[in-house]
């Protein structure tokens, strides 16, 4: 009796099988600037080709905040005290910390104080 051909694929010993962990073992073993250098190569320009520079110091200057934009201290203060959110990261320079933290120990609010510091 002649063995047909799907009889002879399943009881050979050729066959292989899929696991996972040959996938994984592939994977692992490509060296790693293949797997994360770009398809394209990149190109570094500077700013100043894609914007002017007077362009760039109005868009700059546009981003910076001014003083006028810092809210008062007191008012500051005053949100925080009601727990609303309020930023402490305008007051940068060492009178405006030492002022808001004044400002703070007078209102004798101990949650308040350690949110200052």
């Amino acid at each position: 009796m002649g063995c047909s051909n799907a009889d002879h694929f399943w009881t050979s010993g050729s066959l292989r099988v899929f696991n996972f962990d040959d996938d994984e073992d592939e994977v692992l073993h490509e060296p790693v600037d293949f797997m994360f250098k770009s398809s394209e190569d990149s190109c570094v320009l500077p700013i100043h080709s894609f914007i002017s520079k007077i362009c760039l110091n109005f868009v700059l200057a546009a981003a910076k905040p001014s003083k006028k934009d810092i809210p008062p201290i007191e008012v500051t203060i005053q949100r925080l005290l009601k727990g609303q959110k309020s930023s402490l990261f305008e007051y940068r320079n060492l009178k405006d910390k030492i002022s808001l933290l004044e400002a703070a120990l007078e209102s004798k609010d101990g949650n308040l104080i350690l949110m200052v510091i």
